[in-house]
């Protein structure tokens, strides 16, 4: 095969009259007539030897950007010389940035955007609005699976969104009703829809999916009323079906998936259960309550809050394993065996078994001095600069959660106000998503007054309103917290019911019934007269008052100087005093 360089030829009569011959390109890349190739871009070739008049077949292989470091062939047939040097002419000014930068110019899908000039890979959208900032199906579809992958195989990943779900419900919240009415009708749906565990969940799929669907089921009223809530999978979800000029005015959702397989069925009611089912069909938009998080205005679908890490923890994932491969070849050693003699002697100690076996740690290998077993370690690499890389990608993924380098089981070092300083953007980003479930569980208890009214079972004018209280985020703020409560009791801003079941969230009690604590407090008081003790009734009674703590009346211009003093020591010697947080005034 001939390598000498093409002869570009002008016009078509020269290449009529020469001998095209087949050339190939490669580095050094020389220069024809100015033009300079560089050959890491591409490799230009062609295929066979044609005659005068004949096609020149010209092969282009150059990386793809779809797979940067894999190269692709572009076979450009051509009859001239001057046919051929303006398709390398043209691949010259594309590899060298000088075409006009469309995606015409660049061998790309135009309907949806282009790559950055960089050369990195970055996609841009080609267009302003929703349509071109929102995950396309395929990519929320892959976001969605590479987030659940994350979820169950990269402990950092695990234990981000599982912080984030501790801190953000904890060990429970508290609704409290503004009407009594209505107060009995959200506790029968936490207590038969298992009301706790499914915020918990909502919190926990919020966090890793970027949005959470709830299906709203109306119960009839011979079956109790109220609202049985089943979750959607978002990846079951392909469409919301929304005015395209106002995508708040949503009409209805598209539900298209394959059910689970049964392994095994059964006859129920008659009818065997079936081993499948495909699904598809049209979820009205006011039966579905949905919530969607890290989005722009006008976007449909949510993003996960693993969604900007993802790199991070591939790098962080693909770091570790080859740090621990490599660790294993460091650590490892083999055995140097010596054996004196000729190559005889050699085959013989091989066939003997006492000295293929290796000696164990800690054990006595006799032999003599014709054979020398020495352990031979690698001395190929060491740990040095590992822990920095390391640490330094964990801290990229932290912020990209934003989550606290601290939570993840790692460090960097520092004093305790140090740490405290760190976890205060983070308290603040906790009290933000305990707004959006906030809010978003604020229209489903106005869907369950609907839907209560709707089957007669409960007034049109009862209040839907109610008072969520959360776990505070950051533990050292519970004294101001409750500080505040006395305070704003004291000015008369809320009401002593209110009070007592906001303090008693703060103290970590769940299931705080005001009335019958409050019964239960009374008939303590009233067994502590019986028996003469006054300490109960008096003491704390007027420790209670003092402080706005009573369980009912209204408390007088000292009473509630008393209660802003004692607020501002609540946390000091009076505390182990107080022992009736229900007593009268």
């Amino acid at each position: 095969m001939s390598t000498e360089p093409v002869k570009f030829l002008e016009s078509a009569d020269e290449a009529n009259d020469a001998k095209p011959r087949m050339f190939l390109m490669q580095p050094p890349a020389p220069d024809f007539e100015g033009m300079s190739f560089n050959p890491d871009a591409a490799i230009h070739r062609a295929v066979a030897p044609p005659a005068a008049g004949q096609e020149l077949t010209v092969v282009i292989q150059e990386s793809s950007f779809r797979r940067p470091g894999h190269p692709r062939e572009v076979k450009v047939k051509t009859r001239t010389g001057a046919e051929a040097k303006t398709v390398l002419e043209s691949i010259r000014r594309k590899r060298a940035g000088l075409s006009e930068g469309d995606a015409f110019g660049n061998d790309m899908d135009n309907s949806f955007g282009f790559f950055s000039s960089e050369g990195d890979g970055t996609f841009l959208q080609m267009l302003g609005g929703p349509f071109s900032k929102q995950l396309y199906l395929a990519d929320y579809l892959k976001m969605h699976a590479e987030c659940f992958f994350e979820l169950h195989h990269n402990p950092l990943a695990r234990r981000a969104v599982q912080m984030q779900t501790d801190f953000v419900v904890g060990r429970g919240l508290k609704v409290q009703a503004q009407d009594d009415r209505f107060q009995e009708a959200v506790d029968n749906w936490i207590e038969s829809d298992d009301g706790s565990e499914r915020v918990r969940q909502l919190c926990f799929d919020l966090s890793w999916q970027g949005e959470v669907a709830w299906r709203l089921y109306v119960k009839a009223a011979s079956d109790g009323g109220g609202i049985t809530v089943r979750s959607l999978d978002p990846s079951t979800l392909w469409e919301k079906i929304t005015l395209p000029s106002d995508v708040e005015k949503v009409f209805g959702w598209w539900q298209q998936y394959p059910g689970p397989f049964n392994i095994y069925s059964m006859m129920q009611g008659g009818q065997q259960v079936p081993m499948t089912s495909y699904t598809l069909k049209v979820i009205p938009a006011d039966e579905v309550l949905h919530v969607a998080i890290n989005i722009a205005y006008g976007e449909k679908r949510g993003r996960s809050d693993l969604f900007p890490g993802l790199p991070w923890l591939k790098r962080i994932r693909d770091y570790v394993a080859l740090a621990t491969e490599s660790a294993k070849y460091v650590d490892a050693f083999a055995w140097d065996v010596l054996v004196k003699g000729n190559a005889g002697d050699v085959q013989a100690a091989l066939n003997d078994p006492t000295v293929q076996k290796v000696p164990r740690p800690g054990s006595a290998w006799w032999h003599n001095g014709a054979i020398q077993p020495t352990p031979m370690s690698s001395k190929t690499g060491s740990y040095s600069g590992r822990e920095v890389i390391l640490n330094q990608l964990v801290q990229l993924f932290a912020a990209s959660f934003g989550i606290p380098l601290e939570f993840l089981g790692f460090s960097e070092g520092g004093t305790k106000a140090t740490a405290i300083a760190a976890t205060s953007p983070w308290a603040k980003w906790v009290q933000m998503r305990q707004s959006v479930l906030e809010q978003f569980l604020k229209k489903f208890f106005r869907k369950l007054k609907e839907a209560l009214v709707a089957t007669g079972q409960l007034a049109a004018d009862v209040d839907p309103e109610v008072e969520i209280t959360w776990p505070e985020p950051a533990p050292e703020d519970v004294d101001v917290r409750m500080k505040r409560l006395a305070f704003m009791l004291a000015e008369g801003v809320i009401d002593q019911k209110t009070f007592a079941t906001m303090c008693a969230a703060e103290g970590g009690i769940t299931t705080y019934n005001y009335e019958k604590m409050k019964a239960s407090i009374q008939k303590d008081r009233d067994e502590s007269a019986a028996r003469g003790d006054t300490a109960l009734n008096d003491k704390a009674a007027t420790l209670a008052r003092a402080r706005g703590l009573g369980g009912g009346g209204t408390m007088s211009s000292p009473d509630k100087a008393n209660a802003r003093q004692a607020s501002s020591n609540l946390s000091g010697k009076a505390d182990a005093e107080l022992t009736d947080p229900g007593a009268e005034p």
